[in-house]
């Protein structure tokens, strides 16, 4: 598990130095753009790829497809398959894992309870908009083409403007901000917090740093949440400069609501936290007649490949074989030349000590030596399925009755269907009800050996 989880970290990691990489590229392009690259970016921390290569086996499972074909894809497994590595020589000892899972654990708290009490700061009491500013709020709403219903309320707390809520969305104006601003800067204010809300940016935001909150002490997701909050106000101001005709009106409502916010005894004005110069710079030379370059569909595109489709193809194709590579269900040879033990199922070959999992069985089968030749011992331990070198098989069809055929060795039986390990039961097709592998031959399964005593 501790393996797993080091791997999705330098996975993501390298994902977002990628992203960093593409979203410096595109500065020429919208910052819808590249806020939508640097949440891809986020997105992977909290997203395992594990999860897409499980989905992926649990999707081969549903097809007919023999299971030989992939016992050669062992270099695939590797690369998409997370839980295909070996972890017994990459893990951390039991103490060292349990110490950085509780410090962990502790930081995520942590972080947690900062945000839930910063989430809770009152901006109240609030006091009802007037008809004529909620008008103008609806008006701009429309004119943007927001769905969603948006509220409006005033505050005597010494706030910015701002939008609240995720599924009620709440455009709170501090109380005298009204008569500062002229008409055209008061809309264009007011279509600057619809921009959020039809961009769901509180739901975006709220997402990224939870995954902050989780992954704590990785300083790479907190630069790309600061990159998020740039990105973010800058996209809203290129909407907003869509929609009004006057440029210099947004700009004026921006520096009139930075100066009353200070005005009133705030210690900063939170709108310099995405470089106020800059926005004013991107403001006044922004041309609504002139879009820019268009969005690059093929770098989002394969941005996104690689996070989904990517591993959940690698554990479709590379699937069946889960935690074992080709080398480990070749029949090996012993120490002294001779072949090892190995039990057949499904034609495959298996080596003595290997452990197999059928999905949606209750047990696991070993193969094990018995007196009467090698053969599987079934197990409902719960322990057998938390090994490291588990094969985990998608779910078997029914075995047809045996049409029995000679057999060339004396380790298996032959069916028609195909071959199976001294001491396999099956049905018979001649109506001689069970038949036990025995030594290479079939023979009536005796009771005992049915199970019934």
């Amino acid at each position: 598990m501790t393996l797993l989880l080091v791997r999705h970290i330098v996975e993501s990691t390298g994902f977002g130095l990628i992203v960093a990489v593409v979203a410096s590229l595109m500065r020429r392009r919208g910052a819808a753009v590249r806020h939508t690259v640097w949440l891809m970016g986020a997105a992977k921390f909290a997203v395992p790829a594990a999860l897409f290569s499980a989905a992926g086996v649990w999707l081969r499972s549903f097809l007919p497809a023999p299971l030989a074909p992939y016992a050669r894809s062992a270099v695939l497994t590797r690369i998409v398959l997370p839980h295909a590595a070996t972890t017994s020589t990459l893990a951390p000892t039991g103490q060292v894992s349990t110490l950085l899972g509780l410090l962990w654990l502790g930081g995520s708290v942590a972080m947690f309870a900062l945000w839930t009490r910063r989430t809770r700061v009152r901006a109240g009491p609030f006091t009802p908009a007037l008809a004529c500013d909620e008008e103008a709020l609806l008006r701009q709403g429309r004119r943007i083409g927001l769905r969603q219903t948006v509220g409006l309320r005033y505050s005597t707390a010494r706030i910015e403007p701002g939008l609240s809520g995720i599924y009620r969305p709440t455009v709170t104006i501090p109380q005298g901000l009204r008569n500062e601003l002229t008409p055209a800067e008061f809309e264009a204010v007011l279509v600057h917090e619809l921009a959020h809300a039809k961009r769901r940016d509180n739901l975006s935001t709220a997402f990224v740093h939870a995954t902050v909150c989780v992954f704590w002490f990785h300083p790479l997701l907190w630069w790309i949440e600061r990159k998020l909050l740039r990105e973010r106000e800058l996209a809203c101001d290129e909407l907003v400069l869509r929609h009004c005709s006057a440029p210099q009106d947004y700009a004026s409502g921006i520096l009139k609501v930075c100066r009353f916010h200070l005005r009133v005894g705030a210690t900063a004005c939170g709108i310099t936290s995405s470089k106020l110069k800059e926005r004013m710079e991107a403001i006044m030379s922004f041309r609504p007649g002139n879009p820019g370059p268009s969005t690059p569909v093929f770098a989002i595109g394969a941005l996104a490949f690689w996070v989904t489709l990517f591993p959940l193809v690698g554990g479709f194709l590379g699937g069946p074989l889960l935690a074992q590579t080709a080398e480990s269900v070749r029949p090996s040879s012993g120490p002294n030349g001779s072949a090892r033990v190995s039990c057949k199922y499904r034609s495959i070959s298996f080596p003595e000590g290997a452990v197999i999992y059928v999905t949606g069985m209750k047990g696991t089968q070993m193969c094990v030596a018995g007196p009467r030749g090698p053969r599987w011992d079934w197990s409902e331990d719960a322990s057998r399925k938390s090994r490291p070198d588990l094969i985990v098989l998608p779910p078997e069809k029914p075995i047809p009755p045996c049409e029995t055929r000679p057999s060339a060795s004396r380790d298996s039986c032959a069916c028609q269907s195909g071959e199976f390990s001294n001491g396999t039961l099956v049905d018979s097709a001649e109506g001689k009800g069970k038949l036990y592998c025995d030594k290479g031959q079939w023979r009536p399964a005796t009771r005992t050996e049915q199970g019934l005593e």
